[in-house]
């Protein structure tokens, strides 16, 4: 949380927002990439690209579109 001043993302105050609207913001918009992909050795790579996505409340349509477009 921001200790001091204010922060702005996309023209959103994020220094005025509670933890639990800040986690969901995390979950949502921001991801990282690590420079060796530790895969699940059984799945597809669409299936381990698909992964992350299982808790979001999106239909599964709309999960493999999303993944579509990184995989």
């Amino acid at each position: 949380m921001v200790s001091e001043g204010e922060f702005y993302f996309q023209n959103q105050e994020m220094h005025t927002k509670k933890a639990q609207a800040l986690s969901e913001f995390r979950y949502k918009n921001i991801g990282y990439l690590m420079q060796s992909a530790p895969l699940i050795e059984e799945k597809t790579v669409l299936e381990n690209v698909w992964l992350p996505l299982w808790k979001a409340k999106i239909t599964k349509e709309e999960k493999n579109k999303n993944a579509q477009k990184i995989y």
